[in-house]
């Protein structure tokens, strides 16, 4: 949700695979991603009573913890279209989104961040605890709580404005392998 709200996506979480069902039928959503594991109704259980029903073509991507082979052959087998491991790399699950869906990503106007040893000296970075969170967060997609600490850094001290102004602008528009360069260089 943190991933996909902040670009867009109406999106709608259910507890369970039962919940989840009652709100298929009222949402009819585009697309649904499943954990296998859950309560009540697990994410196998879901998909073979969504092929049974009037949704049986909204394409279904399974998102779970278990990486074993066998469990990604039987999520497909039983009607994932793709399987992602859990934490969701947020590049795999954009570039299923748009393949699924037929979208076109459109970016905002970016230019060349360089963290270079000349800007370093212009630029006040925080702690280095702050920049391997910031970089964990960035591995995990969680752009809500990137631009969160951020802004909190902002309004800690102005001299991060900067720094967190690069950052909410390679958050903003997803590109994520540069963030996480960025703040890889600046944790050296």
């Amino acid at each position: 949700m943190s991933l996909l709200e902040p670009i867009g996506f109406d999106v709608v979480e259910a507890t369970d695979g039962k919940d989840a069902l009652a709100k298929i039928n009222v949402s009819s959503p585009d697309l649904i991603v499943t954990d296998l594991m859950m309560p009540i109704m697990d994410g196998y259980a879901l998909m073979e009573e969504l092929r049974k029903s009037p949704h049986q073509n909204i394409p279904i991507i399974v998102s779970s913890a278990s990486v074993f082979e066998s469990e990604q052959y039987k999520s497909l087998n039983a009607g994932a279209c793709a399987f992602l491991p859990k934490p969701v790399p947020a590049d795999s699950l954009l570039e299923l989104l748009r393949s699924h869906l037929q979208l076109e990503w459109v970016y905002a106007e970016y230019k060349e961040v360089s963290t270079n040893q000349n800007q370093r000296s212009e630029i006040l970075f925080p702690d280095k605890e702050v920049l391997m969170h910031l970089y964990e967060l960035a591995e995990d997609g969680d752009v809500d709580s990137i631009l969160h600490i951020v802004n909190g850094l902002k309004l800690e001290d102005y001299n991060f404005t900067p720094f967190a102004d690069k950052i909410v602008q390679l958050a903003e528009n997803f590109q994520l392998k540069k963030l996480r360069e960025m703040l890889n260089e600046a944790i050296k």
